[in-house]
């Protein structure tokens, strides 16, 4: 089994819904495709997902996307119609700096 069958398992026997948090992160998984396959899993797993931009840490090689590559480009893939997922965000309100 997979850890996907396991959370619709989960779902079957409980009824509760499993919750994704995603973790974004500039040029690595915060563009359209990305998001699609997001949806993808969180639909057979009957999943609600957490977006949660990632913020800098100094010495980590990840960076933050920009809020505008989110709300334009993420957010309208992931809120289609079709998608019929329940998504939360999260931006933090500060950065370092």
């Amino acid at each position: 089994p997979t850890l996907i069958d396991a959370c619709r398992y989960y779902f079957e026997r409980t009824g509760r819904e499993v919750t994704i948090e995603y973790v974004l992160l500039a040029a690595i998984n915060d563009n359209p495709s990305q998001a699609h396959a997001l949806v993808e899993v969180a639909r057979r797993m009957r999943a609600n997902v957490n977006l949660i931009s990632f913020n800098a840490v100094d010495g980590l090689p990840y960076a933050r996307p920009q809020d505008a590559t989110v709300r334009q480009i993420l957010i309208p893939h992931l809120l289609t119609p079709l998608s019929l997922l329940s998504f939360s965000f999260f931006f933090a309100l500060y950065q370092d700096g």
